[in-house]
């Protein structure tokens, strides 16, 4: 009887276990509309998944690139890595040649992002700047409550965006639909030079304004004289959603990418 009793409780775990592995794996499946963004998680704005549409859209069509957004509460016990390939594989993200898919997932109850990237990119989004993107663009947002509710939004969306700008500048395109993006060493760049040409004006300033002292307190003892200054004066001159792709191309994931908690 025990042994009975016993059979009948195996198999009862057996087929809760097959239903909670079928039921996530419903929920790895891709979807039959808006493919570039899932918000499960419900923490996206309309107008933002649209963008989303628009821009992924784009960037297939010039690169065959496939970036992907999706958002969940949570994936339980399943290590972020593992559910962002599985998800990666299921929904073939990418081109099936070129493997030129990313995915940016990320767990909101969990407090765990992962940026899953294809064989085919992992030359423009190392795991290095895949890291980066998380650490510095994203979870910055995430972490400031100023942005309240929106937090989420603002920075799925400049994570985003970061991704579509390294994968175009690969492919050496331009995405028309996105905004532009300034890469770091290009603001280090801004940065210098504005320090440099501050540097020159407040020389300039300063020397003007010795001259002038030095000219006012001297000639005075002169008789008939007439004591002429020229000032040389410098000026400045001023320069003066198409049809969409509802699915994987059959790319795969495994060139790497990076995962953090905030």
């Amino acid at each position: 009887m025990k042994r009975i009793f016993l059979l009948i409780v195996i198999l009862v775990q057996f087929f809760i276990t097959f239903n909670m592995a079928l039921a996530e794996k419903i929920t790895l499946q891709a979807p039959k509309n808006s493919f570039y963004v899932q918000d499960y998680a419900d923490v996206m704005i309309p107008e933002a998944k649209e963008r989303i549409n628009r821009v992924s859209s784009e960037l297939q069509q010039k690169t065959k690139a496939q970036i992907c957004v999706v958002t969940v509460r949570t994936i339980g016990e399943t290590p972020i890595k593992e559910y962002a390939n599985e998800l990666f594989r299921e929904w073939k993200i990418g081109d099936k040649e070129l493997n030129n898919g990313v995915l940016l997932l990320v767990a909101i109850d969990d407090r765990i992002a992962r940026i899953e990237v294809g064989y085919g990119l992992e030359g423009a989004i190392s795991d290095a700047t895949a890291g980066n993107i998380l650490r510095e663009e994203i979870f910055p947002y995430f972490k400031n409550e100023k942005y309240g509710t929106s937090k989420y939004n603002a920075g799925i969306m400049k994570g985003y965006y970061s991704l579509v700008d390294k994968v175009a500048k690969e492919y050496k395109v331009t995405i028309d639909t996105a905004p532009k993006i300034k890469d770091r060493e290009e603001e280090k760049r801004e940065k210098k030079v504005e320090y440099i040409v501050t540097g020159i004006v407040m020389i300039i300033g300063a020397f003007y304004l010795y001259r002038k002292i030095k000219n006012n307190n001297g000639g005075s003892g002169g008789t008939g004289g007439k004591y002429e200054r020229d000032y040389s004066s410098t000026s400045s001159s001023s320069s003066n959603y198409s049809s969409r792709e509802n699915s994987g191309s059959g790319g795969s994931s495994g060139g790497g990418g990076a995962d953090g908690r905030w």
